[in-house]
């Protein structure tokens, strides 16, 4: 008997009210960070004075520092990674492992997070298998291409590419991974350039054909053939630059004028660190020999800073087990997927740092109010669970100080990313420390 013949399931739940999706959303569950990524690759692609560049990273503090620069996003690519591993970009990495560095990612900076999808891992469903994955990860955009498996670094010797109709089929299995499911920015790659002009450009125009959102071409020698690639496929595309590699070192605003909406840079900082760290450990070794102490590369201050000492003595004094703060839902009508429960300041810290968490990780306390239409008091029910559970320790003083620091710093993080307006922070902070010291005036309510 099949399980649609089975006993019916017995309750019936009211479907969740529609939501207005965030721009350019292509899959069937809308992402903020994706939607952002393909609005400013788009912008790029319709404006010859911008063009969308940014660094490759290989871990969580390398995005950090990319986020810190004020690059507009990132990218996690396997030659990278593959370095941070110690080994070279010749196939040794594969999906979990770049799952676990989407996450180690995403954690930490809130940047739309591009990741190399190197061939997808093998076939056409592994390659949707993989662009699933991604996304439930936080990757805000995949870039699959059409090289053998191995892979290698598309600037080394030994690349070859699949046939045409495996190429396709691998875009097309991850453009369907995006419609069907978490939206996803498809960066469709052919290295078929080693197989002739008219190959490439044949894969190139198929790839756009399928439905992906940006092309990529890999190894062009120089400016002409740059232009000439842009003029003829008429899609965003993404220019690779390797110093000393195969493509020519040409600026930014150089491929913004040729029509590329976006410049990748995967080898400067594999290229920085293995420069700074052997210039470390030889000025180290040097202080040994000449029996001084070590050089001081950078202050103590500053390594605290940048490792993230002070970010996190900033938030020790929300310790769950001192004391715990007001607590609300809120509802962004900007995405399916960002209803945000907050369980207190740290939970709306942790939430406005993370765009990509999800929410039902943070608890189940029983109230939605968008955004947009805070009231001025809450259903009795809802203050007494959050009550309950969020003792008003020293009253107004408590709350105004919890709403106006906490709770105001993390939805200035909110405001800056235009989830929601600097008079709507204002009101969230005044309303909600207004309903939690009218739900403290109830002596009927327990106070832990």
């Amino acid at each position: 008997m099949s399980a649609a013949a089975g006993t019916p399931f017995p309750f019936h739940f009211t479907p969740s009210p529609g939501m207005t999706s965030p721009p350019n959303t292509r899959g069937r569950i809308p992402s903020p960070q994706t939607s952002r990524l393909r609005t400013m690759m788009l912008e790029a692609y319709n404006d010859p004075t911008k063009i969308l560049a940014f660094p490759c990273s290989y871990d969580g503090l390398s995005s950090c520092l990319i986020e810190e620069a004020g690059f507009p996003m990132l990218f996690l690519s396997g030659f990278a990674v593959s370095s941070s591993h110690g080994l070279p970009d010749t196939g040794y990495i594969a999906m979990a492992e770049m799952c676990d560095k989407i996450q180690e990612t995403v954690r930490v900076t809130s940047l739309p997070v591009m990741v190399d999808g190197d061939t997808g891992y093998g076939s056409p469903m592994n390659v949707k298998r993989t662009v699933e994955a991604f996304a439930a990860a936080g990757a805000a955009g995949v870039m699959i291409e059409d090289q053998t498996w191995p892979k290698r670094c598309g600037h080394t010797k030994g690349k070859s590419v699949v046939s045409r109709g495996e190429a396709y089929a691998r875009i097309q299995a991850a453009c369907d991974a995006r419609d069907e499911g978490r939206d996803i920015f498809i960066l469709a790659r052919t290295d078929a350039l080693i197989q002739g002009w008219d190959e490439a450009m044949a894969r190139a125009h198929e790839f756009k054909r399928i439905g992906a959102d940006a092309v990529f071409v890999e190894a062009l020698p120089d400016r002409d053939a740059m232009q000439r690639c842009v003029k003829e496929l008429k899609i965003p595309m993404l220019a690779n630059i390797i110093e000393g590699g195969m493509t020519e070192n040409l600026s930014a605003k150089d491929l913004a004028q040729l029509g590329y909406a976006a410049v990748a840079y995967p080898w400067t900082l594999v290229a920085a660190k293995l420069k700074s760290i052997r210039e470390a450990l030889e000025g180290l070794k040097r202080s040994i020999v000449d029996g001084v102490p070590p050089p001081m590369i950078l202050g103590y201050s500053d390594v605290c800073e940048g490792v993230g000492f002070n970010k996190y003595w900033l938030c020790e004094p929300l310790d769950y087990t001192e004391y715990r703060h007001t607590a609300l839902y809120f509802h962004f009508a900007s995405s399916a997927r960002s209803i945000m429960h907050i369980i207190g300041c740290p939970g709306l810290f942790r939430f406005a740092h993370n765009i990509n968490i999800d929410p039902s990780y943070l608890g189940d306390l029983a109230k939605v109010v968008p955004v947009t239409e805070i009231p001025t008091s809450i259903g009795e029910d809802s203050i007494c669970q959050t009550v309950s559970r969020t003792p008003i320790r020293n009253g107004r003083l408590d709350l105004d100080w919890n709403c106006q620091n906490w709770v105001g710093d993390a939805l200035k993080r909110l405001v800056e990313r235009g989830w929601i307006t600097v008079e709507q922070r204002g009101n969230a902070i005044d309303k909600m420390a207004d309903a939690c010291l009218e739900a403290s005036d109830d002596s009927s309510i327990p106070v832990i």
